[in-house]
């Protein structure tokens, strides 16, 4: 393996470049998405801004029971509350409150076909009720027939030209459709609309983020936590930001807060202690890495990173049974291979260490792979 002279003097020009240093440029930070049960949480916080159905005779009764169904929605008694709009049909058949309302909650749920029942009954008593095309919308989303859903939220839109929902949910599925520009101005319509309307800047932060337009990302997330500074999924976001840009400070506030609202968060105790590897704070950096482990175990970069920290601190054993258990849980970047001749040289096993350059060699062109550093 060491019949390669040609290599063993490419590692040598490496080691003249990389200084022996063990530390690389982050990659660029790809954004966490929002499960589709916690967006219809989020969205749910933005009532419609609707007409309502048409007159019952008994209005301020039906008026009440559907602020106590209400109620029950917001408190996640779902069957309860169906009752309750069950009721109101029973004594309103024309309620197209009520048929969106229960249709949306038989959509939370899972029941599709009935939830469809609901919103094509409304919107045959009210053509004109764009709260019932809005929740069709969202449900033929759920079904991925995206082309019906475009339609239902353009109905909604042409009904009721403010209603912001529809012009979130719009933007979602020109998302979808991997349209960027349409989904853009659908979110900045909706947040003209409705400047508080938290769900349309997450979503429009995200769209941001995945374009690596890092500055209009973290003004949206910025905002979206000055209007709920309990999401910890936003504070993961914008501090992922913040560490590609090595603005290191500011990525560990931000994964504080994280922190603190989820204090065995794997991703955010790898992102903290690896910026706090880089700003040399290696005691606190070994105190997130190793909690990390103890929380996700299974995590090979928590083994790479943390056999950097022990390099760094002049530990080579240490970091090289961490990147061998890293190897072993599947790290397949061959870098590693690299920094594992590194740390075997810092242990005075030159031997080893020219075998680990001789394999980073083979598996890897060389340019390629310091273009990403």
């Amino acid at each position: 393996m060491l019949q390669r002279p040609s290599q063993l003097f490419v590692v040598f020009i490496i080691l003249s470049v990389c200084a022996c240093s063990p530390t690389v440029k982050l990659s660029q930070p790809k954004q966490d998405t929002y499960t589709s049960s916690q967006q219809e949480q989020l969205n749910s916080r933005q009532p419609p801004s609707s007409p309502k159905g048409p007159h019952s005779e008994n209005r301020a009764q039906e008026e009440e029971l559907l602020k106590k169904a209400g109620e029950l929605y917001s408190q996640h008694k779902y069957d309860q509350a169906i009752e309750v709009y069950t009721n109101i049909l029973t004594s309103d058949p024309r309620s197209v409150v009520a048929y969106t309302n229960r249709g949306n909650i038989y959509r939370l749920q899972g029941k599709l076909d009935a939830a469809l029942a609901d919103f094509e009954q409304a919107i045959k008593i009210d053509s004109k009720y764009a709260p019932a095309y809005y929740r069709r919308c969202r449900l033929w989303i759920v079904k991925e027939n995206l082309e019906e859903g475009l339609r239902d939220c353009s109905q909604a839109i042409a009904v009721a030209p403010g209603y912001a929902q529809a012009h979130a949910a719009r933007g979602d599925i020109f998302s979808k459709q991997q349209n960027q520009e349409k989904a853009m101005i659908d979110y900045a319509q909706a947040i003209q609309l409705s400047p508080n309307y938290l769900y349309a800047y997450m979503q429009r932060a995200t769209l941001y983020h995945g374009q690596a337009k890092f500055d209009e990302a973290i003004a949206d997330y910025t905002q979206a936590i000055r209007i709920d500074p309990h999401i910890p999924l936003l504070y993961l976001n914008r501090g992922k930001i913040y560490a590609y840009q090595e603005k290191w400070d500011l990525a560990i506030n931000d994964l504080n807060l994280l922190l603190e609202m989820e204090p065995q968060h794997s991703l955010g105790l790898f992102l903290r202690g690896d910026s706090y590897r880089r700003q040399k704070k290696f005691d606190l950096a070994f105190s997130d890495l190793n909690l990390g482990i103890q929380v996700d175990a299974g995590n090979a970069e928590f083994y790479y990173t943390r056999g950097l920290l022990y390099q760094e601190t002049e530990d080579p054993e240490s970091a090289i049974a961490d990147y061998n258990q890293a190897l072993d849980l599947g790290f397949n970047d061959s870098f590693i291979y690299f920094i594992l001749g590194l740390a075997h040289e810092q242990n005075g096993n030159m031997y080893e260490a020219l075998n680990y350059y001789d394999q980073f060699l083979s598996t890897t062109k060389v340019e390629d792979e310091f273009t990403k550093y």
